[in-house]
């Protein structure tokens, strides 16, 4: 076998390496992989589970493992610990699909698998949104590129000074409520089509204002919030802020030792009327209220 050119691209070897186990694959499972350039999924009631990933391929194979999953979507920043987003549904009900992998910056789309009886995904085209200089595609390490980034969005993101209608601005950040109750990963993926994330929360005053003022008028007395996760040996909350280990537990189990960084994501809610954190291991199924957040300056 003829030994690879020094000068390949990472790029290159990525695509190959997908190639080679779609096609072993596709040999004994009917292993039918497609992927959709500049378009992600956005019906949400398609979605079956939204996880962090160690990486790209863990998301594949979690698909493929999964007789409801049809295709993936993979969410990244950096090459490892992005978000697996699975659905049951397809784009193309042919039996001969692409197996080229085409991706852009921040996502990768790709249908894994063949029905005939196959639900299709409804979709729309993504916009973009520049990365942060740490910004990659698996595989390619950390880039200062300037490449746009593929983010799925139906609403204006806040910019500037002002924050969007129906946000509320508190220093220098914009605050969502979201009345209409939803899993813990639907409110993720809502928040996210809506140009934010869920709330992280960073001290004393951003917990209260997130309590008092948010939520008033919430029905019931939890709502989520975001997630705290391991990444890179450091702890950050599910919209990328580092975690400063300002904590609000209401049990002392839920707690996070300062040098604990290895441990799965903790799904955090709140208690309103005590203002107290809850937290699960695992996405919590029951729906409740939730609050968005974005930068003004991002």
């Amino acid at each position: 076998m003829a030994r690879p050119r020094k000068g390949c691209f990472p790029a290159c070897k990525i695509i190959v390496l997908v190639l080679v186990i779609s096609l072993s694959l596709y040999s004994t499972e009917s292993f039918y992989p497609h992927t959709v350039k500049n378009h992600v999924v956005v019906n949400q009631d398609d979605l079956i589970d939204g996880f962090p990933a160690q990486d790209w391929i863990s998301c594949i194979m979690s698909c493929q493992n999964d007789p409801k999953c049809f295709s993936y979507n993979y969410q990244y920043e950096k090459k490892e610990n992005g978000l697996c987003e699975l659905y049951g549904c397809g784009v193309d009900q042919e039996k001969e699909l692409t197996k080229q992998l085409v991706y852009s910056y921040g996502f990768l789309f790709q249908q894994l698998k063949h029905h005939k009886e196959m639900k299709l995904c409804a979709k729309q085209r993504v916009t973009s949104k520049r990365p942060t200089t740490n910004s990659a595609t698996p595989g390619k390490g950390s880039s200062t590129s300037t490449s746009n980034t593929a983010i799925p969005s139906t609403t204006a993101v806040p910019t500037g000074k002002a924050c969007c209608r129906d946000w509320i601005r508190n220093n220098q950040t914009c605050y969502l409520a979201v009345h209409e109750p939803k899993t813990w990963t639907k409110s993720y993926h809502y928040c996210k089509r809506k140009g934010g994330n869920l709330t992280s929360i960073h001290s004393r005053d951003e917990n209260t204002f997130i309590v008092n003022k948010m939520t008033a008028n919430f029905k019931s007395d939890f709502f989520f919030v975001g997630s705290i996760i391991s990444r890179n040996n450091r702890l950050v909350w599910s919209d990328g802020t580092v975690f400063n280990f300002y904590q609000n537990w209401k049990s002392n189990n839920d707690r996070i030792a300062k040098n604990v960084t290895n441990f799965s994501s903790k799904y955090v809610r709140i208690e309103k009327s005590l203002g107290k954190w809850i937290s699960s291991s695992n996405p919590p199924l029951d729906e409740f209220e939730s609050v968005c957040k974005h930068s003004l300056y991002e």
